[in-house]
């Protein structure tokens, strides 16, 4: 089938389109390559580049993240089969099997795949989480905000002073590299915080992400119960369905709160997905 080629981002949005065919088994694709095309900035922090075997759109691509050499990611977006892509990976070099590699939200027919890869060449399946995936459709009506919202709050992106408070909640904190990416986001208009208008303290806050999926919706433990959750996460999703955008989420298997959450909201659920990391 070939190897790995780079498409030009020139020929991004077609490729993207492609990926409305098989709808929503495809969303992941989809919604990768629309926030790279609608935020052309983060294409030069994460070093994003697109990849289709042999250079075809129609065989599907591989989606390469290289942040600031601290992690690299892969994005395996098959469309109507999967064998191109499992051939080429068997043949590229784009992919540093040197370091850890991160593969997010895969369904089970490309975990498979890349679980067969792994064997043939000699790598090990390090992290295997499994999350459920969320999808509002960007036809669904915005939320009415100004009922029942709280009181005493306002509405804003991360301010400079609480990026590490924001950063260490994280599940999945880093110290060397998680700051960075919360920076990133809130400089491309990618971040929602509910900031107390006493105290002008965060409260509560969602991000949007590089894949475009909502990631690390957070609400300070004392302040729990209060609605505030899900009051920043209407505002967020209504930002994106302003856009035009689909509004793609992801739960861990165990986060039952968020999953009523987006339950409650009209999110529709898409089944499992799997977060995978690879290694030698």
């Amino acid at each position: 089938m070939g190897t790995l080629q780079e498409i030009p981002r020139s020929d991004w949005a077609e490729l993207r389109d492609l990926y409305k065919k098989d709808w929503p088994r495809c969303v992941e694709g989809y919604c990768l390559l629309d926030t790279q095309i609608s935020y052309p900035a983060l294409a030069e922090v994460f070093n994003f580049k697109v990849y289709c075997p042999g250079g075809k759109m129609s065989n599907g691509f591989i989606g390469i993240i290289d942040f600031e050499k601290k992690y690299q990611q892969m994005h395996v977006c098959p469309l109507d089969d999967i064998t191109p892509i499992e051939d080429a990976l068997t043949h590229t070099d784009v992919i540093d099997w040197d370091r850890v590699v991160n593969v997010p939200s895969v369904n089970s027919e490309i975990k498979a795949c890349v679980e067969r890869f792994c064997k043939r060449a000699n790598l090990k399946v390090i992290y295997d989480n499994k999350v459920h995936k969320y999808l509002l459709d960007k036809g669904f009506p915005v939320f009415d905000i100004d009922e029942k919202s709280p009181n005493n709050v306002c509405v804003g992106p991360v301010k400079p002073e609480f990026l590490d408070l924001v950063d260490c909640a994280w599940t999945f904190h880093d110290p060397e590299y998680t700051r960075r990416l919360f920076e990133t986001f809130t400089k491309n208009g990618m971040s929602y915080v509910l900031y107390s208008t006493e105290t002008n303290e965060p409260l509560s806050w969602i991000f949007h992400d590089e894949a475009g999926s909502f990631t690390h919706l957070y609400c300070v433990e004392e302040y729990r119960r209060n609605g505030y959750a899900e009051y920043i996460t209407k505002i967020a999703t209504n930002s994106l369905l302003k856009q035009g955008k689909y509004v793609l989420t992801h739960t861990l298997e165990k986060n039952k709160p968020a999953a009523d959450l987006f339950t409650k909201l009209g999110f529709e659920e898409k089944g499992f997905v799997w977060w995978l990391q690879l290694s030698k």
